[in-house]
């Protein structure tokens, strides 16, 4: 049986699908000998990056010669790979996925029988409007942005399809959404975006910890003109977010970055195309010692622990309520600035690279603060970051892509945050592509 993937530039490709028995396809090792088994298993996942078929290795949905083997294993020739699914991610999802959480078997079983557009309004997730080939979704902070490999985890990809068909249906004068993402489309067929909904691509991806602006392409050809716009620097996506330290005045990351697989994406020396470019601006500086921190606190809460979406106070669907107190609690504490203080910083970029803007800033010595990952002093983390990387529940950075331009179109995730109405409408002026007063030139 076979799937269909539709690829990164609207290509479709022929993946494996499962049988009864749960085994979806195997091969035999030969022009693959001495490859890492990560990477010779792109014979079996071509539309996968390195990190998700790691994800499948420690899943266990991975046998080298009918054994479970580590990524690293070294292939020799005639060894076989096979590829399991049913069997193996059933297995998976009957064990527990850490502290005070439930089995995420139970993810799995709320995912098969919730109405995938009550699951999203639930987590917090949106779709916000279609136009000119896209159609554009406001993800909450801690929800993944593309379906995992082995996980029954909610995705932005996953519950995007039938966010459309819902949105279609509405259009038509339907207005429920089914299970299946499918289901009932024939009854508003002659919706453009209904017909096209089933090859939507996901063009961008946030960080789990990262709210904002998804963008999806509804046809190949809206698809390769977005690559095309981001590779001629006709793409900007807007961002804001809470950095350590006082940002004076506008500064430029130009480095290149590289991922290479890692979990933690590095600078090099050189420059960077100017695609590849960080900008930042600041909007508003708490200065060190400053007492008065109560709108920060109320951003914080805000993003961290909102009232409609468990994800956003890391929660995932299916967890135990305790883990969405604790995250809670914390933000009870009192809420000390860091000696160097913080800013809230308008950011740009417009071809992201994993981690850029976190990656740019702490280059520029203005880490995130509260990102664990890229902090290189205790004092960029507040008083819970330090366990972040150990407990998902916990608060860790504030990043948010709220505003996004291509030529012709246009879209911006305007949250209401508990701040100033003089910030708050810098914040949405900013969204909405209007330079900040103190500007600088891109060369």
């Amino acid at each position: 049986m076979k799937s269909e993937y539709t690829g990164p530039q609207g290509s479709e490709q022929s993946v494996p699908g499962p049988d009864t028995t749960g085994v979806t396809q195997e091969f035999r090792v030969d022009q693959q000998a001495g490859q890492r088994l990560d990477q010779a298993l792109e014979a079996l996942l071509p539309q996968m990056g390195i990190r998700g078929r790691k994800r499948c290795i420690e899943k266990g949905l991975i046998l080298v010669n009918g054994r479970a083997a580590p990524a690293s294993r070294r292939m020799r020739e005639g060894d076989l790979v096979t590829l399991l699914e049913a069997e193996a991610q059933a297995a998976a999802s009957s064990a527990p996925t850490g502290p005070g959480m439930r089995p995420s078997a139970t993810s799995n079983e709320n995912s098969s029988t919730t109405d995938p557009c009550s699951l999203a309004a639930a987590l917090g997730l949106r779709m916000l409007t279609v136009r000119n080939g896209y159609c554009f979704f406001s993800k909450p902070a801690y929800m993944h942005s593309a379906a995992l490999a082995g996980s029954s985890e909610p995705s932005v990809e996953a519950l995007a399809p039938a966010l459309v068909e819902q949105w279609a249906g509405r259009h038509c004068g339907q207005t429920t959404c089914s299970p299946g993402a499918s289901a009932g489309l024939d009854a508003h067929r002659n919706s453009g975006v209904a017909a096209q909904h089933e090859k939507l691509m996901l063009l961008q991806r946030l960080d789990f910890g990262t709210s904002g602006l998804l963008c999806a392409a509804l046809t190949p050809e809206s698809a390769a003109d977005f690559r095309a716009a981001e590779a001629e620097g006709y793409c900007e996506k807007r961002y804001v977010a809470l950095l350590t330290g006082v940002l004076s005045g506008p500064a430029t990351a130009r480095q290149v970055l590289n991922a290479n697989g890692r979990r933690k994406t590095r600078l090099r020396e050189a420059q960077a195309d100017r695609t590849r470019w960080t900008d930042f601006w600041p909007l508003h500086v708490w200065h060190p010692g400053e007492t008065d921190t109560e709108d920060l606190r109320a951003l914080l809460a805000h993003n961290f622990s909102g009232a409609n979406s468990s994800v956003a106070t890391g929660q995932p669907y299916g967890a135990d309520s305790s883990v969405a107190d604790g995250a809670a609690s914390a933000l009870d504490l009192p809420l000390h600035l860091p000696p160097q203080g913080l800013t809230l910083a308008a950011c740009r970029i417009r071809r992201g690279a994993r981690h850029q803007i976190r990656v740019h800033a702490a280059g520029l010595g203005h880490a995130l603060w509260g990102d664990a990952l890229y902090a290189e002093s205790e004092d960029s983390l507040h008083p819970d970051a330090e366990n972040s990387l150990q407990q998902p529940s916990m608060p860790r950075f504030f990043l948010h892509h709220g505003g996004l331009r291509l030529p012709g179109t246009a879209c911006v995730d305007d949250l209401s945050w508990p701040l100033p109405d003089d910030l708050m409408g810098l914040v949405r002026t900013w969204f909405a592509g209007v330079m900040p007063a103190r500007t600088h030139p891109m060369s």
